[in-house]
């Protein structure tokens, strides 16, 4: 009986955290929300930059890659959650692979809307080596029929795209590239 009345008590206290731990995530996340630079709703990416993330890549003082400006940094989140949001995202059976590498902890093909896009989730390490980052991206992807169905431009708009999404570094993640963009917009890197 008294194992019993230890076993309810302690599964009432931690019923009790459970649900406090929760309400100061859902409220944690609520802030980081209304806070986030680009005044936006929550997308689908791993990660919500904070003001002081967004400062260190505007200041970073040792690589000096993230020059741009406030302005551009919010307009670039603020383009990709609106383009996110009204994107329907499927995946084609069999185009999901394990691959990784230093540098990309995921990739593979996914169909946005109609459109085929290459999504890559990059590791940080990505922000020091972007050209062997593009090496390890071409390699693997640049022989599907995805790719190379738009062999006139896709090379040079692919590369464009990862160079522009890179300089923004861990900002928003994941990259989606798109091989079918014969131009790439310096505001949503697509």
């Amino acid at each position: 009986m008294r194992n019993n009345r230890l076993v309810k008590s302690t599964a009432s206290l931690l019923l009790a955290v459970t649900v406090s731990f929760s309400s100061v995530m859902v409220a944690s996340a609520t802030e980081t929300t209304s806070t986030n630079a680009a005044k936006t709703p929550q997308y689908a990416q791993s990660h919500y930059p904070s003001e002081a993330e967004i400062e260190a890549y505007l200041n970073d003082p040792q690589y000096k890659k993230y020059g741009r400006t406030r302005e551009d940094v919010e307009a670039y989140l603020k383009a990709n959650a609106e383009e996110d949001a009204a994107t329907t995202t499927t995946m084609e059976a069999g185009l999901y692979s394990s691959w990784s590498t230093d540098l990309f902890s995921d990739g593979y093909w996914m169909n946005r809307s109609g459109v085929w896009s290459l999504s890559i989730m990059p590791r940080r390490a990505l922000l020091w080596d972007t050209d062997r980052g593009w090496g390890q991206v071409y390699d693997r992807f640049h022989t599907s029929r995805h790719w190379t169905y738009y062999s006139a431009w896709a090379d040079a708009s692919m590369r464009k795209q990862f160079n522009c999404h890179a300089q923004y570094g861990m900002l928003k993640t994941p990259y989606n590239l798109e091989p079918s963009r014969s131009d790439v917009s310096p505001i949503t890197c697509n």
